[in-house]
Protein backbone atom coordinates (compact mmCIF):
# COMPACT_ATOMS: atom_id res chain seq x y z
CA UNK A 1 0.00 0.00 0.00
CA UNK A 2 1.33 3.43 -0.85
CA UNK A 3 1.86 6.17 1.73
CA UNK A 4 -0.80 8.22 -0.09
CA UNK A 5 -3.39 5.53 0.57
CA UNK A 6 -2.32 5.34 4.22
CA UNK A 7 -2.34 9.12 4.63
CA UNK A 8 -5.83 9.33 3.13
CA UNK A 9 -7.17 7.92 6.41
CA UNK A 10 -5.93 10.97 8.36
CA UNK A 11 -8.35 13.88 8.71
CA UNK A 12 -8.30 17.31 10.39
CA UNK A 13 -9.31 16.90 14.02
CA UNK A 14 -7.62 13.50 14.39
CA UNK A 15 -5.42 13.34 17.44
CA UNK A 16 -1.97 11.77 17.37
CA UNK A 17 -0.65 10.27 20.58
CA UNK A 18 3.00 11.02 21.41
CA UNK A 19 5.38 8.85 23.48
CA UNK A 20 5.40 11.42 26.31
CA UNK A 21 1.64 10.85 26.67
CA UNK A 22 0.55 14.14 25.12
CA UNK A 23 -1.68 14.69 22.11
CA UNK A 24 -1.20 16.68 18.92
CA UNK A 25 -4.22 17.51 16.77
CA UNK A 26 -4.13 17.45 12.98
CA UNK A 27 -5.08 21.01 12.04
CA UNK A 28 -5.23 20.66 8.27
CA UNK A 29 -4.15 18.52 5.35
CA UNK A 30 -2.62 20.14 2.29
CA UNK A 31 -0.96 18.97 -0.90
CA UNK A 32 2.41 20.62 -1.44
CA UNK A 33 3.09 19.35 -4.94
CA UNK A 34 6.55 18.26 -3.75
CA UNK A 35 7.94 14.79 -4.20
CA UNK A 36 9.94 13.03 -1.47
CA UNK A 37 11.39 9.56 -1.16
CA UNK A 38 9.51 7.65 1.54
CA UNK A 39 9.98 4.17 2.95
CA UNK A 40 7.23 1.88 4.15
CA UNK A 41 8.13 0.11 7.37
CA UNK A 42 6.44 -2.88 8.89
CA UNK A 43 7.91 -4.42 12.02
CA UNK A 44 7.00 -8.06 12.49
CA UNK A 45 5.46 -8.73 15.89
CA UNK A 46 4.90 -5.02 16.67
CA UNK A 47 1.58 -3.42 15.91
CA UNK A 48 2.61 0.08 16.99
CA UNK A 49 5.87 1.94 17.35
CA UNK A 50 7.10 5.55 17.58
CA UNK A 51 8.73 7.66 14.88
CA UNK A 52 10.10 11.20 14.79
CA UNK A 53 8.14 13.48 12.42
CA UNK A 54 10.09 16.73 12.24
CA UNK A 55 10.51 17.68 15.91
CA UNK A 56 7.55 15.61 17.17
CA UNK A 57 7.51 11.95 18.16
CA UNK A 58 4.29 10.21 17.16
CA UNK A 59 2.78 6.72 17.14
CA UNK A 60 2.63 4.64 13.95
CA UNK A 61 0.46 1.59 13.38
CA UNK A 62 1.30 -1.26 11.04
CA UNK A 63 -1.04 -1.38 8.06
CA UNK A 64 -3.80 -3.97 7.72
CA UNK A 65 -4.29 -3.73 3.94
CA UNK A 66 -6.60 -5.98 1.94
CA UNK A 67 -4.30 -6.13 -1.06
CA UNK A 68 -5.81 -5.42 -4.47
CA UNK A 69 -9.28 -4.68 -3.10
CA UNK A 70 -11.38 -1.82 -4.42
CA UNK A 71 -13.35 -1.95 -1.17
CA UNK A 72 -12.43 -0.17 2.06
CA UNK A 73 -9.36 -1.67 3.74
CA UNK A 74 -9.33 -3.22 7.18
CA UNK A 75 -7.21 -0.32 8.46
CA UNK A 76 -9.59 2.31 7.09
CA UNK A 77 -12.57 0.41 8.54
CA UNK A 78 -10.92 0.25 11.96
CA UNK A 79 -10.14 3.96 11.95
CA UNK A 80 -13.69 4.82 10.86
CA UNK A 81 -15.21 2.68 13.64
CA UNK A 82 -12.86 4.31 16.18
CA UNK A 83 -13.78 7.83 15.02
CA UNK A 84 -17.49 7.02 15.24
CA UNK A 85 -16.98 6.01 18.89
CA UNK A 86 -14.77 9.00 19.81
CA UNK A 87 -11.56 6.98 20.14
CA UNK A 88 -8.47 8.86 18.89
CA UNK A 89 -7.11 6.79 16.01
CA UNK A 90 -3.53 7.12 17.19
CA UNK A 91 -4.17 6.15 20.81
CA UNK A 92 -2.37 3.11 22.20
CA UNK A 93 -4.67 0.34 23.47
CA UNK A 94 -4.44 -0.53 27.16
CA UNK A 95 -5.00 -4.18 26.27
CA UNK A 96 -5.03 -6.29 23.14
CA UNK A 97 -6.08 -9.89 22.71
CA UNK A 98 -6.72 -12.59 20.14
CA UNK A 99 -10.25 -14.00 20.23
CA UNK A 100 -11.93 -16.72 18.19
CA UNK A 101 -13.42 -13.93 16.02
CA UNK A 102 -10.20 -11.94 15.43
CA UNK A 103 -8.22 -9.32 17.34
CA UNK A 104 -9.70 -7.06 19.99
CA UNK A 105 -8.25 -3.85 21.46
CA UNK A 106 -9.36 -1.98 24.58
CA UNK A 107 -8.89 1.79 25.06
CA UNK A 108 -9.37 4.09 28.06
CA UNK A 109 -10.95 7.28 26.69
CA UNK A 110 -12.25 10.43 28.41
CA UNK A 111 -15.86 10.21 29.52
CA UNK A 112 -18.28 13.10 29.11
CA UNK A 113 -18.50 14.83 32.49
CA UNK A 114 -15.10 13.57 33.66
CA UNK A 115 -13.37 10.32 34.32
CA UNK A 116 -12.75 7.68 31.68
CA UNK A 117 -14.54 4.78 30.07
CA UNK A 118 -13.41 1.56 28.42
CA UNK A 119 -14.00 1.32 24.66
CA UNK A 120 -13.48 -1.88 22.68
CA UNK A 121 -12.47 -2.15 19.01
CA UNK A 122 -12.68 -5.64 17.50
CA UNK A 123 -11.72 -7.09 14.13
CA UNK A 124 -14.53 -9.51 13.38
CA UNK A 125 -13.12 -11.94 10.80
CA UNK A 126 -15.83 -14.41 11.71
CA UNK A 127 -19.21 -13.88 13.30
CA UNK A 128 -21.95 -15.96 14.91
CA UNK A 129 -24.41 -14.39 12.44
CA UNK A 130 -24.38 -16.25 9.11
CA UNK A 131 -23.57 -14.13 6.08
CA UNK A 132 -21.72 -11.38 7.93
CA UNK A 133 -18.43 -10.58 6.23
CA UNK A 134 -15.28 -9.22 7.85
CA UNK A 135 -15.82 -5.98 9.75
CA UNK A 136 -14.61 -3.84 12.64
CA UNK A 137 -16.85 -3.09 15.61
CA UNK A 138 -16.28 -0.42 18.25
CA UNK A 139 -18.31 0.45 21.30
CA UNK A 140 -18.44 1.07 25.04
CA UNK A 141 -17.60 -2.01 27.12
CA UNK A 142 -20.27 -3.46 29.40
CA UNK A 143 -18.47 -3.38 32.74
CA UNK A 144 -18.57 -6.69 34.58
CA UNK A 145 -20.31 -8.57 31.75
CA UNK A 146 -18.94 -12.01 30.89
CA UNK A 147 -17.17 -12.50 27.55
CA UNK A 148 -19.34 -13.62 24.63
CA UNK A 149 -19.00 -17.21 23.24
CA UNK A 150 -16.17 -16.09 20.91
CA UNK A 151 -14.17 -14.58 23.82
CA UNK A 152 -14.95 -10.92 23.04
CA UNK A 153 -15.64 -8.20 25.58
CA UNK A 154 -19.33 -7.34 25.33
CA UNK A 155 -20.27 -3.82 24.24
CA UNK A 156 -23.51 -1.82 24.35
CA UNK A 157 -25.80 -1.96 21.31
CA UNK A 158 -24.98 1.58 20.13
CA UNK A 159 -21.73 0.24 18.72
CA UNK A 160 -20.28 1.14 15.33
CA UNK A 161 -19.81 -1.50 12.65
CA UNK A 162 -17.74 -0.93 9.48
CA UNK A 163 -17.36 -3.65 6.81
CA UNK A 164 -14.15 -4.09 4.83
CA UNK A 165 -13.04 -6.08 1.77
CA UNK A 166 -12.77 -9.81 2.24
Amino acid sequence: MSWRALASGIAPGDQLHTPDNTWVTVQSIETTGQTHTVHNLEIEGLHTYHVLAGDTWTTVHNSCNVSGSEEITSRAARRQAMREQGIPTSQQPVRQMKTDAGYSYEYEVPKSGGGSQLKVVSDETTDRVAGHGPHWEAGTAKNGAPKDPLGRTRVYNDKSKVNYGS
